[in-house]
């Protein structure tokens, strides 16, 4: 048995606006969360995740993307209209998860099967990857999936500018979340509910 990972949402999807191909990657992430939570069952569209929080709602209307606590806020909503409370995020960016904090508390969520949605640095993705076509503040997904590759543990990881699935290393991505805050705590959020495991 392992973690189910759903179908990949990229921000650049055809359907998608041009505000959600400039500046969704927090609420494609979420849709990412909500595919993985609810098994596929729930696939809504980026700009329908976008559509439940307001600008004037938001941590900062003066700029276009989203924070953590949008993302939660967005999450409630959806997850209330869709009578799934497992779909709502927790922010953990203070609690942590378990009483345990930061990195570790993001490792714990992980292996607790929890979806959890990290903020970072995107310059600290290799330009090898996908991933390296962007720089900047950015939102990725990571599935509590993981492999051993090169002696080094990988997660599967949802990056909204990616049309796919990739996996990435672990310490990778303690670096993209780090630049971001320096010795601040950590910016994430974990699903409430478990991704589920598959055969």
């Amino acid at each position: 048995m392992a973690p189910y990972y759903g179908p990949h949402q990229s921000q650049y999807c055809p359907a998608c606006s041009s505000n959600t191909r400039r500046n969704g990657c927090t609420w494609t992430t979420l849709v990412n969360n909500i595919i993985n939570v609810s098994k596929g069952k729930k696939h809504p569209s980026p700009d329908y995740i976008h559509s439940l929080v307001r600008t004037s709602e938001t941590t900062d209307p003066r700029t276009p993307g989203w924070s953590v606590p949008d993302a939660v806020l967005a999450s409630e909503r959806y997850a209330r209209r869709a009578g799934n409370d497992a779909l709502r995020l927790v922010n953990r960016t203070d609690i942590g998860f378990a009483g345990v904090h930061g990195w570790n508390g993001i490792q714990l969520a992980l292996k607790n099967m929890r979806y959890v949605m990290l903020q970072g640095d995107s310059d600290r993705f290799g330009n090898n990857t996908c991933s390296g076509a962007f720089n900047g503040n950015h939102m990725i997904g990571i599935n509590p999936r993981t492999r051993m590759h090169n002696s080094r543990r990988q997660h599967l990881i949802n990056d909204p500018i990616c049309r796919t699935w990739r996996w990435e290393y672990d310490s990778i991505i303690y670096s993209y979340a780090r630049k971001l805050v320096g010795t601040g705590p950590l910016q994430w959020a974990a699903s409430k509910g478990r991704v589920p495991l598959v055969a």
